[in-house]
């Protein structure tokens, strides 16, 4: 039987993300059972919505390079949630002839595009008809972002994964919580102002001297421009208890999580979807404090999963340390349950097996029956 191809068109690393980290993996995932066929697209900064010249550029090669690359059974294509990557979309999906999978990643197209656009909302809405098999999303909620499609047997839930290699034993959990004389506080994640790092820094400092001998406050992730790396620093400079450890991958992301007792993610980022790293947190046996932006309220639940925080509350925050470092003076076994409940939480949902079957399924539902009728990307004019 020939094996199955797949035009995938997503963003990979670098820069580090969880939209990219995740397409990675995927595309590494379907890769033992289909041909795949990549095209990247990625941005090189965090920035959305920008339609400077040479991203258009970069997205006219993209449509361009679909177009040119033939054969294909499946197009799988990651949702852009700015206008100009709206655009980029409806071109790519106009001309495959494969069926399109399309990826929501995120929770912010609707706001940010269909919202103000009703006309291009109404494009979309028959080119998905037209188009589109299914629309992956992180978890129901997010379905909200596609408010014209009225089908919902078009939308297949299928959320986000944690590396194997993550997840810590119940005896590593158990240890850190009853061995540590102090919490340990840790935000991991790009850091976008809206992601809540300065609301988290602030709060901190904001804590009375004896409550911050109780914590470690430790921040790792990429700077968003050069202005927010000069206020770090300077933060760094004059205060203690705050550590920097810079873009981390691998052991040392292991490292920060598994040695953590509380992971922090305040957001309200525009295109917040399910993070990534709240999982990552779970699996690795830490409580969490974070927001109800995007698609978090289909994962995280307070008290179960941790505390609950008003969106850009510097004092919500500072409120929150100052009950989980008290609670902690008295019994550390109400954060260590939380801790355990996470841990169990993430193995029974978030494995990779678990994300490779679904998307196995989803895959063989869509393919085409017949190995013989293979369908193509319809071609661009020829040259003279």
């Amino acid at each position: 039987m020939k094996q199955k191809k797949i035009l995938f068109i997503a963003p990979f690393p670098p820069p580090v993300t969880g939209q990219s980290l995740i397409s990675k993996q995927l595309f590494h995932c379907l890769g033992r059972k289909f041909s795949m066929v990549p095209i990247d697209f990625t941005k090189g900064n965090f920035e959305q919505g920008k339609a400077r010249v040479k991203r258009l550029l970069q997205v006219l090669e993209v449509v361009r390079d679909s177009i040119r690359l033939g054969t294909v059974d499946i197009v799988y294509l990651t949702v852009s949630q700015s206008l100009l990557g709206n655009l980029k979309d409806l071109l790519i999906m106009i001309f495959a002839r494969a069926p399109v999978v399309l990826h929501l990643h995120g929770g912010g197209i609707y706001e940010t595009v269909f919202r103000s656009h009703k006309i291009l909302a109404e494009f979309n809405k028959r080119v998905y008809l037209k188009k589109v098999k299914k629309i992956i999303i992180l978890s129901d909620s997010l379905q909200s972002n596609y408010p014209f499609i009225e089908r919902k047997d078009y939308f297949v839930s299928i959320p986000n994964f944690v590396s194997e290699d993550l997840f810590m034993p119940l005896q590593g959990i158990e240890r850190k919580f009853h061995t540590s004389e102090k919490l340990k506080v840790l935000f991991l994640s790009n850091l976008l102002e809206e992601k809540g790092y300065r609301e988290i820094v602030k709060a901190f400092l904001s804590l009375s001297e004896h409550t911050r001998e109780s914590l470690e406050l430790h921040i790792a992730g990429a700077f968003e421009n050069e202005g927010s790396e000069e206020w770090m620093s300077d933060i760094l400079q004059k205060s203690c208890g705050i550590f920097y450890h810079g873009i981390v991958a691998s052991e040392s992301k292991r490292e920060l999580l598994q040695g953590s007792h509380i992971f922090i993610l305040p957001t309200y980022y525009r295109y917040e979807g399910q993070p990534v790293s709240i999982l990552e947190a779970y699996a690795t046996g830490n409580v969490v404090i974070t927001t109800d932006q995007g698609g978090i309220p289909d994962v995280f639940c307070a008290p179960e999963n941790g505390y609950l925080v008003v969106k850009k509350s510097i004092q919500a925050i500072q409120r929150t340390l100052e009950e989980i470092v008290k609670s902690f003076s008295i019994d550390n076994t109400m954060l260590l349950q939380i801790a355990i409940k996470n841990s169990e939480y993430a193995r029974r949902e978030f494995t990779e097996e678990k994300f490779s079957e679904n998307f196995f399924t989803l895959i063989d539902e869509i393919m085409p029956v017949d190995d013989h009728n293979e369908v193509v990307l319809k071609q661009g004019p020829r040259e003279n």
